[in-house]
């Protein structure tokens, strides 16, 4: 069994409610994490999206948010 010593900097869950998504998962996951000191919007990002199916194409409307959440977008400042 392969124990992480640390736990990931971010994390994003999402889900929809419909084709067998278990939504209640990812919420009883994030309770796990916010216990383990995680804080909504800011290290951890969980989104159950009410009638989305287990398909690409739902998926894919979500992407971008994940990756903002994951990657924002931090200016380098002024070059010299």
């Amino acid at each position: 069994m392969v124990f992480f010593a640390q736990l990931p900097s971010k994390v994003y869950f999402d889900s929809g409610t419909d084709s067998g998504e278990k939504a209640q998962y990812v919420l009883d996951l994030c309770k796990v994490l916010f216990q383990r000191g995680y804080t909504q919007n800011e290290n951890l990002f969980e989104l159950i999206q009410d009638g989305a199916t287990h398909e690409e194409r739902e998926w894919a409307m979500r992407f971008p948010l994940a990756l903002k959440f994951l990657f924002p977008y931090k200016p380098l400042g002024k070059f010299n």
